[in-house]
C-alpha cells in the first residue's frame, strides 16, 4: 500500500518513550512521517524508519506549527498526536476520495478510542456525531453554520482529518499566529473553525483513527488545561488576547462582520455547554478510588453500567456500518497498550 503522497505530521513535547513506540508503528507503513520534537533527549535518528523525518525543535507548539511548511512536501497530510494511530487502509481510501473529488479539501472517518477501566480494555465510539457527516456547500459561511448548530451540539476533531497540504500549511500557519494566547484550547477551537471554513468536507464509514485514552493528556506550564476556552473568552483579564484572536479569525474566514458576530455567538455558547459537560465528567472521575476498586464496586452493585469493552464497541460499530480490517486494528493496538 503506497501512501508516500501522505505525510503524518507529529508535533511532540517530551514523552520520548511514547513517541518512539508510535514511530515504531509508522516505520512499518509505506507513508511519510514528519516529527517536530521539543525535547532535551532527542531520539536516535538511526533507530527510526527511513520514511520518518525527525527534527528536534525546542520551541513552543505554535512555533513548531509555523515550521511545518518548511518540511511538508507531499500532496496530502494529516495531523497526529504522538500517542495515537491512523489505519493505513482507511487513509488509502480517504486519499482516493480526495484524488477523485477536487472540490473536497478534507476528509474524515470513524474513530474508536481505547482506554482502561480496572482490568477492562475499554472502547468508545468517539466523535460519534460525525457519522455520515457531509459539509459540501461551496459557501464558507453556510459550511460553518452547518457545522456549528444547536441540533448536533459542539462537534470537534476537524484538525485530524486527512487534508490537502495547502490546507495543512495554512492551518499550521494560523496556529503559529495564536501561539501566545493563554488557553491551550485555542488551537482546537481555531482549527475547528478554520478547517470547516476552508472548503467542503465529508466523512467515510471507515474506522481510520484509534485514539489513546490510556495515557494522561499533555499538561505543563505552557499548556494549562484548567484554563478552559469559555473562561478565557469571557474573562476581562484576557480582553486583548480575545480581541487579537477575533482579528486573526475574522481576516482568515472571509465573511462579513455581521455573519462573523452571529457565528461566534453560536460557537461560544456551544463550546460553553461542551466544556461544562467535560468538567462535570472529570469531577466524577476524580473521586479518590483506584480504577480497579471502582470497577469491582460497579461489577458487584451495577454491572450494567460498566464501560463497554473495546471488542464490544467495535462489534456495535460494525453492526451500524463501520468498515475496518480487524487484523489491522489488532496490530495497531499492540503499539498502544
Amino acid at each position: 500500500m503506497d501512501l508516500l503522497s501522505v505525510t503524518v505530521v507529529i508535533l511532540s513535547r517530551g514523552r520520548e518513550e511514547i513517541l518512539a513506540r508510535t514511530l515504531a508503528y509508522w516505520a512499518g507503513v509505506n507513508i511519510s512521517v514528519l516529527v517536530l520534537h521539543n525535547t532535551q533527549n532527542p531520539l536516535d535518528r538511526k533507530s527510526l524508519g527511513a520514511n520518518i523525518e525527525y527534527h528536534e525543535l525546542q520551541v513552543s507548539y505554535g512555533e513548531r506549527c509555523g515550521n511545518v511548511s518548511k518540511y511538508l512536501r507531499t500532496e496530502f497530510a494529516i495531523l497526529s498526536s504522538d500517542d495515537e494511530i491512523f489505519l493505513p487502509s482507511s487513509i488509502s481510501q480517504m486519499k482516493k476520495v480526495l484524488e477523485n473529488d477536487t472540490d473536497l479539501t478534507s476528509i474524515g472517518g470513524l474513530t474508536i478510542a481505547i482506554g482502561k477501566y480496572g482490568p477492562i480494555e475499554t472502547g468508545t465510539h468517539s466523535y460519534a456525531s460525525m457519522k455520515n457527516y457531509t459539509n459540501e456547500s461551496k459557501n464558507n459561511y453556510e459550511r460553518l453554520q452547518n457545522h456549528f448548530n444547536q441540533t448536533t451540539g459542539y462537534r470537534n476533531g476537524g484538525i485530524y482529518r486527512l487534508m490537502r497540504s495547502e490546507l495543512m500549511t495554512d492551518l499550521m500557519n494560523i496556529f503559529s499566529e495564536v501561539a501566545n494566547f493563554s488557553t491551550p484550547y485555542i488551537y482546537e477551537i481555531t482549527g475547528e473553525i478554520f478547517v470547516n471554513s476552508y472548503g467542503p468536507s465529508k466523512y467515510l464509514n471507515n474506522i481510520y483513527w484509534i485514539r489513546n485514552w490510556i495515557n494522561e493528556p499533555v499538561s505543563h506550564g505552557n499548556w494549562n488545561r484548567k484554563l478552559y476556552f469559555d473562561n478565557w473568552v469571557k474573562d476581562p483579564k484576557y480582553f486583548d488576547e480575545v480581541n487579537n484572536w477575533n482579528h486573526i479569525l475574522r481576516r482568515s474566514l472571509n465573511i462579513s462582520e455581521v455573519e462573523y458576530m452571529r457565528l461566534m455567538k453560536e460557537i461560544i455558547e456551544l463550546r460553553r455547554i461542551s466544556e461544562a459537560k467535560e468538567i462535570l465528567s472529570l469531577s466524577r472521575k476524580s473521586f479518590p478510588l483506584s480504577l480497579n476498586l471502582k470497577w469491582l464496586m460497579r461489577r458487584l452493585i451495577s454491572p450494567s453500567t460498566l464501560p463497554r469493552s473495546f471488542e464490544q464497541t467495535l462489534a456495535t460499530m460494525e453492526a451500524s456500518g463501520a468498515i475496518f480490517n480487524e487484523l489491522e486494528i489488532t496490530h495497531a493496538k499492540s503499539f498502544l497498550t
